[in-house]
């Protein structure tokens, strides 16, 4: 919903601040005077081409800012939000501006960020509706028409039923052509993926298997070397434990360090009362406890290495080998082959082009065919039957919109195949008098008799839809009505302003009108009118006019004087244009 507009720069308007009702707003002015440019401002709003003919003389940019209320709007919340354009001070409302240069690029800001012109089309697209002769095309295309019978018709339900059989069934079809069409190319990338496949299963590759086996290697090649130091070393440590290894070249050693520690402990040990000697006796202790560690150590490493001297270091290199061949087609390491045989695996299975794959995936791609087909017959009767009710209603509408003998009626072609919106081409068509042919909306109507057909529209639509869900969880869009009021006056401009006021009750109502009976219906009004400015130009202003000033309006545009006589009328015609408690409904 529309809170408020304000313009700065456009045409006539050098500056103009309007906050509207929640109901039905009236726009009203002398012919010339400027209100077609709030129309411009909005569709600035909504995303439309910029036009710098449209500049205020003399300044450097038009400016154009609107403020909508989207409280519980679910489907602008979701674009925000994937948009990142949520205001966390001020979420419920939506601050969308236009800034158009005499030089340079025209910019969209929406809550404070920059964004292109097609993000505003998505935000405003449920939030305005404009019906004026130029904007009528909105409803010609049968996708728009069948959009708006599901609307009656409150199909939602079963059209997300429908939309889900048949995404489910367009996969499963482009999965079978996938394998049809492609069965001689699946097949050659089937093989290659088993052929490779085995040739890893075969090797049976481990994670970090190639460097744990450069170490063995690199162990095995100097094992020899090892063995020889770690036995020169634990002799020099205690040779009593060596002394029978002789084929090891090591010195000749007739003491070793164990022995050199006893000896030293020996020849202390006398003295030890002597705290200085006491205390070389406890560090010789700790130093005979760590050669012991060592020994311990060293004794162990010469084990292992025994171990390692007695593999076979061809049958190393070998494996290495092997695991090199596949890092070299499939790596560059281990890990990328392991997760290259992963993906492989999975693709192998998609790619699986039995002729009984195919034959099941094609059961099941027709299941899904019928099960959609069901749901769109039945999405079908609904349609069928809301759009009889939806014509009446219509028809019953226009008899009171001066339209006698006008008919509307919706014509169906039904599909041979399902398509994503079921089995129906709706058709909306219009004869404007007796014996006329039922056209197109296109060809069977002007601007002003389109703009009142589509006023009764949108007034069965809302009512229809205000039955239909709680008023408490009711999304107020904006319909914006201009020339709706063309061609008609006395009793049917009348009836016209009060179906505006019903519709008002359901949707928000703005009306650009030179018609006083339609304006006295609306809640608020505003006066678009030319005025002398300091500087010897004339500006249009734009002003909320209440009590004895709209009286004084609703005058000038019954007699175009606002004498007694006209004031008395204006006030009788305000105070009878009120919605009964029935018509409000």
């Amino acid at each position: 919903m529309l809170d408020e507009i304000e313009i700065r720069h456009l045409g006539p308007i050098y500056h103009a601040h309007v906050s509207f009702s929640p109901f039905m707003t009236a726009i009203t002015g002398e012919t010339g005077a400027g209100k077609s440019m709030l129309l411009s401002a909005l569709k600035l709003i909504q995303g439309d081409a910029a036009s710098t003919a449209r500049i205020t003389t003399g300044s450097t940019e038009t400016w154009v800012q609107a403020i909508f209320d989207v409280t519980d709007y679910t489907t602008v919340s979701a674009i925000l939000d994937d948009a990142g354009l949520i205001s966390d001070d001020q979420p419920d409302q939506l601050f969308i501006t236009r800034h158009v240069p005499t030089r340079g690029r025209a910019k969209a800001v929406v809550n404070g960020y920059t964004v292109p012109n097609t993000v505003l089309k998505r935000l405003t697209e449920p939030l305005i509706v404009i019906h004026g002769q130029a904007d009528q095309i909105r409803l010609v295309s049968s996708a728009r028409q069948r959009a708006f019978l599901d609307r009656y018709a409150d199909t939602r339900d079963l059209a997300h039923q429908y939309a889900d059989l048949w995404n489910e069934y367009q996969e499963k079809k482009a999965r079978v052509d996938a394998l049809q069409n492609q069965q001689a190319e699946a097949r050659q990338r089937a093989d290659y993926l088993r052929d490779s496949l085995h040739t890893i299963n075969s090797a049976n590759p481990q994670p970090h298997e190639e460097d744990t086996l450069q170490d063995q290697r690199e162990k095995a090649e100097h094992s020899a070397l090892v063995v020889q130091a770690l036995h020169h070393a634990l002799q020099l440590l205690d040779a009593s434990d060596y002394e029978s290894e002789a084929t090891y070249d090591t010195p000749n050693m007739t003491t070793s360090l164990v022995d050199c520690l006893h000896d030293i402990d020996t020849a202390l040990r006398p003295i030890s009362s002597f705290s200085e000697i006491s205390s070389c006796l406890n560090q010789l202790s700790d130093i005979s406890t760590m050669v012991a560690t060592i020994s311990n150590m060293l004794t162990s490493q010469l084990q292992a290495y025994d171990d390692i001297s007695n593999i076979d270091i061809d049958t190393i290199n070998e494996r290495i080998h092997e695991l090199h061949e596949l890092t070299r087609r499939w790596g560059p390491s281990l890990d990328d082959v392991l997760a290259w045989k992963q993906d492989a695996e999975k693709e192998l299975d998609s790619l699986d082009t039995s002729p009984e794959k195919i034959h099941k995936l094609t059961e099941e791609a027709n299941n899904a065919y019928q099960n959609a087909y069901q749901v769109a017959q039945q999405l079908h009767q609904q349609r069928l039957q809301a759009s009889q009710h939806l014509a009446d209603e219509v028809n019953q509408e226009l008899c009171a919109l001066a339209f006698k003998d006008a008919t509307f009626s919706i014509h169906f072609d039904t599909l041979k195949e399902l398509s994503a919106t079921g089995l129906d081409t709706i058709t909306f068509l219009f004869s404007a008098f007796h014996g006329a042919p039922a056209q197109t909306f296109s060809k069977a109507a002007s601007g002003g008799e389109l703009s009142r057909l589509m006023l009764a529209l949108e007034l069965c639509v809302a009512r229809q839809t205000q039955t239909t869900h709680s008023s408490d969880n009711m999304q107020r869009r904006t319909f914006i009505f201009d020339e709706v009021d063309s061609g008609v006056g006395g009793q049917t401009a009348v009836e016209l302003g009060k179906r505006l006021a019903q519709l008002a009750q359901h949707e928000q109502v703005i009306v650009v009108t030179h018609l006083p009976q339609v304006a006295s219906w609306a809640q608020q009004q505003c006066v678009v009118e030319k005025t002398n400015s300091d500087h010897d130009t004339v500006e249009t202003t734009v002003r909320t006019v209440h009590g004895t000033d709209r009286e004084t309006e609703i005058a000038r545009m019954l007699s175009g004087t606002s004498d007694t006589l006209a004031q008395q009328h204006a006030h009788q015609l305000l105070a009878n244009s009120v919605l009964s408690h029935k018509e409000e409904k």
